[in-house]
Formats: C-alpha cells, structure tokens, sequence
C-alpha cells in the first residue's frame, strides 16, 4: 500500500497550529519536566540503592526519570489513536475523513505522527534536562538503541491503542483498555521500582507485559553503555510482539469501520 506523505502532513501541521494555539499549556506542558525532575531528585536523596537497581545504576534518580521518561510511550500509544477518533467524532468530521479516498494507515499515520514527535520531544528534553542540571549520567554513544526500543513500545502499544478505537467505533464508549494497561504498566515494568521486587506470584505478569524489556534495555543502554549484542533477547521479543501485533489491530480497525459503515452508526458517538 503506498502511503501518500503529503496526506500525513496536513494532519501534523493542522494538530502543530492547534498546538501552538494555546501558549499557556505549551508552556505549562514542558515546565512540567522541571516539577517531576525537581520531585525525584529530592526524594532519591533518602532512597538508597541496593539489590535489583545496582544492576542498572547507583542513583535512585537516574533509575527512576528513565522508567517515568520513556514509559510515556505506552500512554501516547494508547490514548493518541482514541483521543483523535473521539474528537473527529464530535466535530462531525470522522465520517468524512474515513469515507473518503484517506486510507485507514494514512488516518492512523496523520491521527499520530503530531503526538508521536512531541512525545519524542518531551523524552529527550526530560532526559536533557537531567543531565545538565541535576548531574544525570548517560552514556550517549550507542544511545540510538534506546530510541529503537522506544519507537518499538510505541509501536507495541499503539496496537493496543488502535484496537480500543476499533471497539469505540463499535460500541461508542469509553476507551475499555487504557487505564488497565496503564496501571498494569505501571505496576508491573518497573518504572518507580524494580519488578524484581515483586512477589513472586506477581512477576509473571511482569514477564508478560512488553515495558518490562524496554525499561531493561534502556536503563542497561544509557546507564551502564550496554550495546546490542547483550540486548539482542530484549530486542526480538519487541519486534516480535509488533510485528505480530500492529498488522492485527489494524486489520481490526477496519473491520470495525466496515461494520460501522454498514450499520450506519460511523458518524454516531
């Protein structure tokens, strides 16, 4: 299927003029950063390191702002896909844009790309921040491989996030998986804490869930400078739960748009 780019942009520059059109909570939006690095550090001055987080660091801090930055990709994966459904739903506008010559990729593409890159952004200025003002310790020489496992989480939740919008465009109800996986995500991949220390009734479902591995590779990647070759593991059961995963969710979004169509209730909410 080719992908007309041109469509995708017009998508990314109307949500970038939507964006900028509110000063105050872009503002708000990245002095937020600040408030979180700000919180961690003071509260990881009477945290001391032993046990499972000695493995990836010294500092509770530098633990800890690794898991909070790059588990941001499971929300954006999840919630990107339903939020712009819903708002094209109540602007009036969702069956026009899936009725017309737009394929489902290309709504999917455009819906995200915007997100997608802010929350890159976002990452990267955490991690920035940290570094140059509260004295965060990143080995940024193979830092490339964190970035391939964190478009991999987005991509892995992503199809969690397009399978949500095909229910919704189905049932027209609230997004039915996002706040399970979100506090499953952060109960069970370690992000404030190592899933290490879970019963050991509880790790199984650490196993199970994919920000687990990418939490591991990313801490072992910019914290100790692990490279590929010790993160190979991590990296195939990533690619395998998206490959198998995205092609799916977006075979289910169809068919629920298909549905939708016949039934006529595309345009309801």
């Amino acid at each position: 299927m080719k992908i007309r780019w041109n469509k995708i942009a017009i998508f990314m520059k109307r949500d970038w003029k939507n964006f900028v059109s509110y000063p105050v909570s872009m503002l708000f939006s990245f002095i937020s950063i600040f408030f979180t690095l700000f919180i961690f550090y003071f509260l990881s001055q009477v945290i001391s390191v032993k046990g499972s987080i000695a493995k990836y660091t010294d500092s509770y801090f530098a633990f800890v702002i690794i898991g909070i930055a790059f588990s941001t990709a499971v929300a954006t994966g999840l919630n990107s896909i339903v939020s712009s459904i819903r708002s094209e739903q109540m602007k009036g506008t969702f069956e026009f844009l899936t009725t017309g010559d737009l394929s489902s990729v290309e709504f999917l593409l455009g819906s995200l790309s915007f997100n997608m890159l802010y929350e890159i952004l976002r990452i990267f200025l955490t991690i920035l921040f940290a570094v140059l003002f509260f004295n965060l310790k990143i080995y940024w020489a193979k830092s490339y491989i964190s970035f391939i496992f964190l478009i991999l989480t987005f991509f892995v939740f992503l199809s969690f996030g397009i399978f949500s919008a095909g229910i919704i465009i189905i049932t027209k109800k609230g997004n039915p998986l996002s706040f399970l996986i979100n506090q499953a995500n952060v109960l069970f991949s370690g992000v404030y804490f190592p899933y290490e220390i879970l019963p050991k009734w509880l790790i199984i479902f650490s196993y199970i869930f994919p920000t687990t591995y990418a939490l591991k590779a990313i801490r072992l990647n910019l914290l100790k400078g692990v490279g590929l070759s010790q993160l190979y593991h991590e990296l195939i059961i990533m690619i395998v739960l998206t490959v198998i995963f995205l092609p799916l969710s977006i075979l289910f979004f169809n068919h629920s748009i298909k549905k939708a169509k016949e039934w006529g209730i595309l345009g309801n909410y």
